[in-house]
């Protein structure tokens, strides 16, 4: 049984502002799959989630508790829990088959904007009336706006008549919406009545990479592609106070990176090599950079602090050289895969990278900054693994199969604390957040019973 799970830190800014301090731990769902996939705060503190149940879920407790039943295969669910982790509302969509959310974001005014993939016909109004949308290939993707109460506002449909796979959703502090991922074959990218088509060049159901901008009521700005022959993903975009858009992910072969009319193309050394990409508020390219060895090496999230640096982290296989200028600084695995995070400056010039992992598969799967410049990750872990990334050592060991860890470092990659999280069975955490007074939040999943 995989259940949603959602925990809740504090973290003590007194002397002892070195260790962490266990807050709240929620769990959710029913006897089938339900994963929690992201997660976002309003001002006042409120919490939001999203993800997909199955069957019959349960979300809160006591007197607030609310089940539901999924319509199909699997269907989306919207939470809102106050501070303190108390369920204040839950929201259902779906339709017969299979539906999910992926990721969340709020705006300046409290609404709550949900994006993910849909098949079939699904009712996007989650309270009374109807707002159907059906997809036109395999899984097309939903944009989805609520205010703050859970009130349906719109929702938008973008794709094709092959796969769109979201991976990041953001709203900019002018209420701009952006959402990224990666498609197959032909996808249209204007949710309104026009049509803005993108074709991915990937061959042998390669994928493309995609970056849409849209306006608060949902209507098209623009769409951007990169890629090439071979398959390309991106994993996780932000955009900076000034709307410089950064993203990150990896691709196979030869892929073109500059989304304009000129040409910026970057050949990966092995299997997967590791991107990360800068472009300004209309879409144009500023910078790309490529990390790489010999193997597999993925990106799967990214920050950006005040001064412009870019901190990007996930997983990479046997040696990889992380910096992109003309300087080589490699970093070999311990085991199968590690996790690594990279610190680039404003430019995209390397400053320095670190690794975590042990003698089996490691990654980091989010990373965040908070007001400080202090460096959260989160991922899984098995076995034994040193979570200093200095010349000390902080040793965690895995309970059971994949643990979660929540990792501390200063903006100098300093080692300041390392935290696990789980059970006998697999625990993977997706997403990580970090409030103005330094609460953490993260929400994933773990199977059979965990501490944490």
């Amino acid at each position: 049984m995989v259940i949603l799970l959602l925990v809740g830190f504090f973290i003590s800014t007194q002397v002892n502002a070195q260790l962490s301090k266990f807050y709240w731990a929620k769990n959710m769902g029913g006897t089938l799959m339900d994963e929690g996939n992201s997660i976002a705060l309003d001002l006042n503190g409120n919490v939001y989630i999203t993800g997909w149940f199955q069957g019959r879920a349960r979300f809160g407790e006591g007197v607030r508790t609310v089940y539901l039943i999924s319509a199909g295969a699997s269907d989306i669910f919207v939470a809102k829990l106050d501070k303190s982790g108390n369920l204040l509302w839950v929201k259902q969509m779906g339709g017969d088959l299979n539906d999910g959310g992926y990721a969340i974001a709020i705006d300046a005014n409290c609404n709550v904007y949900t994006a993910g993939f849909f098949k079939g016909t699904v009712d996007f109004n989650p309270n009374s009336g109807a707002h159907n949308l059906t997809s036109v290939g395999d899984y097309d993707i939903f944009v989805t706006k609520l205010d703050s109460l859970g009130n349906f506002l719109w929702t938008k449909r973008m794709g094709g008549n092959s796969i769109e796979q979201l991976s990041s959703l953001v709203v900019d502090l002018s209420g701009q919406i952006y959402i990224a991922g990666y498609f197959r074959d032909v996808a249209d990218f204007d949710p309104g009545e026009l049509v803005f088509n993108m074709s991915a060049a990937g061959l042998d159901n390669g994928y493309d990479i995609f970056i849409v901008k849209l306006n608060e009521s949902g209507n098209f700005i623009w769409a951007k592609q990169m890629g090439g022959t071979s398959d390309d993903l991106l994993h996780s975009l932000k955009v900076d106070i000034i709307g410089n858009i950064y993203s990150t992910g990896s691709f196979i072969g030869i892929s073109e990176f500059d989304p304009g009319i000129d040409t910026l193309l970057l050949t990966s050394v092995s299997s997967r090599d590791i991107f990360v990409s800068k472009l300004d508020s209309s879409g144009n390219l500023i910078w790309v950079k490529q990390m790489g060895g010999s193997s597999r090496d993925i990106a799967y999230s990214i920050a950006v602090d005040v001064k412009g640096n870019v901190y990007t982290a996930g997983l990479f296989s046997e040696t990889v050289d992380f910096d992109p200028g003309t300087n080589i600084t490699t970093l070999t695995t311990i085991g199968e895969n590690d996790g690594f995070i990279c610190k680039l400056d404003s430019q995209g010039n390397f400053i320095w990278a670190k690794q975590l992992g042990g003698d089996s598969s490691d990654a980091v799967s989010s990373l965040v900054l908070d007001n400080s410049g202090n460096i959260y990750s989160m991922g899984w872990f098995s076995g034994s693994v040193d979570f200093d990334p200095g010349p000390e050592v902080h040793i965690l060991e895995s309970v059971g199969q994949d643990d979660i860890f929540i990792s501390k470092l200063d903006s100098s990659a300093n080692f300041i604390w390392s935290e696990r999280m789980g059970g006998v069975l697999d625990d993977f955490g997706i997403d990580l957040l970090v409030d103005p007074s330094m609460n953490i939040y993260s929400i994933g999943y773990f199977e059979g019973v965990g501490d944490f």
